[in-house]
């Protein structure tokens, strides 16, 4: 089994791009010589079968991952895939073949490309379209045979694009984080153990009374991802006078804000919780002074409420998004396509109403 140029260059990517995580040079090449490993590799410089490869160094026996398994404590070890088969819980580094064949016996050129995906896919994605992208299209001069207008107008789209992404990474890390159970699940219908620990239903209550404020706190708070100095001072007005596109965006903002709550709404621990308060009720009633129907009834009018918020801003997106084609060029296009963007977009409003 014979390292070619091309795998030694293959072997020094693989190690950049893990040389921070003590992945050292006898265990990459002793994963690239595995026989699995060297044959796709092979494939791949030969133009037969699919045109990348993943490579994963990641803290999970390949099986685990299969299976949605993930277990903490186990040593990283080096996983190929073709980025259908391994889930990305790590940083990882891809080789892309852009040409029909690539010559193993060559050090490095553009029929082979390698690349990097850090642990969040997302982040990478939209720091790519904003950094690299966006900038390179906007400079560029080989559009062919489009005009400015159509120039302007993907630009402003693929710009709108990464700034979803990144509205959404950022509902994901500032989402709704709520305190969880001090013990691991419980079995909601075994209200025996009301007679072996007095004070769980308290705490079950305290609990939930805290998810309620903390959701209650969360919806009145500003959007987090205001970027409009002028705005920021407002909780989570309407924007007023900022046009269609505004509007869109604001919507598109609460609808991710409430399905960080929805979500928790359907966890298995908010719902054991729930099902044992209303259980434990049934059971001993008013017996140990406790006000859980109050309390569940609190807790289920937020969800009432939740779902025709949610349901709002989704015919609100819907409806905005079908208008968003018109819209465009009132923004960057030209007299001529405003002119002729008015009455389509006068159009689908009286279509969509």
């Amino acid at each position: 089994m014979v390292l070619t140029t091309r795998h030694r260059w293959c072997i020094e990517r693989v190690k950049h791009c893990f040389q921070d995580q003590d992945a050292d040079d006898s265990s990459i090449h002793g994963f690239i010589r595995k026989p699995q490993v060297f044959n796709k590799f092979n494939a791949l410089f030969a133009g037969e079968g699919k045109n990348v490869i993943f490579v994963h160094y990641q803290p999970q026996k390949q099986n685990d991952l299969l299976e949605g398994k993930f277990k903490k404590g186990l040593k990283p070890e080096f996983l190929v895939s073709y980025g259908d088969s391994v889930p990305f819980t790590a940083k990882c580094c891809y080789f892309v073949r852009s040409g029909d064949f690539v010559d193993p016996n060559a050090d490095n050129d553009t029929s082979l490309l390698y690349g990097e995906i850090a642990a969040s896919p997302l982040k990478t994605i939209e720091a790519m379209l904003s950094s690299q992208y966006a900038p390179l299209f906007l400079m560029s001069n080989e559009w062919g045979h489009t005009n400015k207008e159509q120039k302007t107008e993907f630009n402003s789209e693929m710009n709108q694009f990464a700034k979803d992404v990144g509205a959404a990474l950022e509902s994901l890390s500032c989402g709704l984080d709520l305190k969880g159970f001090d013990q691991p699940l419980f079995d909601c219908t075994n209200v025996q153990q009301l007679e072996t620990d007095p004070k769980l239903v308290p705490n079950m209550e305290k609990l939930l009374i805290e998810w309620c404020q903390t959701i209650e706190s969360y919806l009145s708070a500003p959007s987090h991802n205001v970027q409009n100095s002028s705005q920021k001072d407002k909780l989570d007005k309407e924007p007023a006078d900022v046009g269609p596109k505004g509007e869109l965006d604001f919507w598109r903002t609460k609808m991710q804000r409430l399905n960080s709550i929805t979500e928790h709404f359907q966890s298995e621990q908010c719902q054991q919780l729930v099902q044992f308060l209303s259980n434990a009720w049934k059971r001993s009633g008013d017996r140990h002074g406790t006000k859980i129907p109050d309390l569940l009834r609190k807790w289920k009018q937020i969800d009432v409420s939740v779902t025709e918020a949610s349901n709002e801003s989704k015919d609100n997106i819907k409806y905005l998004s079908s208008l968003q084609r018109f819209v465009g060029p009132l923004y960057n296009g030209t007299v001529q396509g405003m002119t002729d963007a008015i009455p389509a977009l006068i159009n689908s409003v009286k279509v969509s109403a």
